[in-house]
């Protein structure tokens, strides 16, 4: 073996041992904030189930507040990254983070029902998901910066009737490799199809076929979702 073959060698052992230093530290300071989190859940009177992959990178910083007396349950999958200053609140909820979904600094995740974020979804900068009942994010959905999306409202009932503490939900599916783009808003009882758009700023009440590009306030389809078409009308 030559001189610069033993120096390959050796270096691409360094590598290995640093790759694997790296990793083990990793996954210490998850065991550490996952312990952290269930201990605070505890110290509240709530329950908490949490489970995270090997391979999830969550940053030490990510909160989980659970309200007393509850039981909840939070999964992050194989891949799955969430970064620091993301906020979990749960009220007796169930938030399952799928493999490979990243959840970027200031996301919002108000959970009493059941959140599924699919596979390789983004939730970027910002965005807020009120969850009451169900909302399902397909494979590949995404929300671009501070995006609302919510499967409740609260409305009046009485005039001295705080309209705070009445409230009413219906779930939220937005399909596959769909694209929530900036400010833009879902709302309760809300269907979007697969590989479609929602424009930016535009709000969204209702059912959507595949391959729709969605703009306006209240948002209704205005073509097809094609990359030429989108590009003309919808800015990120």
């Amino acid at each position: 073996m030559t001189t610069r073959h033993v120096r390959r060698w050796a270096r691409a052992r360094v590598r290995r041992q640093l790759a694997g230093g790296l990793a083990w530290r990793r996954w210490l300071r998850q065991r550490v904030w996952v312990a952290r989190v269930r201990l605070q859940a505890r110290a509240s009177g709530a329950d908490l189930d949490i489970g995270v992959a090997d391979t999830a990178v969550v940053g030490p910083h990510v909160q989980v507040r659970c309200r007393p007396g509850t039981s909840n349950r939070v999964t992050i999958g194989e891949g799955a990254r969430v970064d620091d200053d993301v906020l979990l609140q749960l009220d007796g909820g169930t938030v399952e983070i799928g493999p490979e979904a990243h959840l970027r600094r200031g996301v919002v995740l108000n959970v009493a029902g059941r959140l599924e974020l699919h596979h390789r979804n983004i939730l970027s900068w910002g965005t807020t998901v009120h969850c009451a009942e169900r909302v399902v994010l397909e494979a590949m959905a995404s929300a671009s910066e501070y995006v609302t999306v919510t499967d409740s409202r609260h409305f009046h009932t009485a005039p001295d009737a705080f309209f705070y503490h009445h409230t009413e939900s219906d779930p939220v599916r937005v399909g596959r490799n769909t694209w929530l783009a900036s400010k833009s808003t879902v709302l309760m009882g809300s269907d979007i199809g697969d590989c479609s758009v929602l424009g930016a700023h535009s709000v969204f009440q209702g059912s959507a076929p595949d391959d729709s590009l969605l703009v306006g306030t209240p948002a209704r389809r205005v073509r097809a979702a094609a990359r030429d078409a989108a590009s003309e009308v919808v800015a990120r």
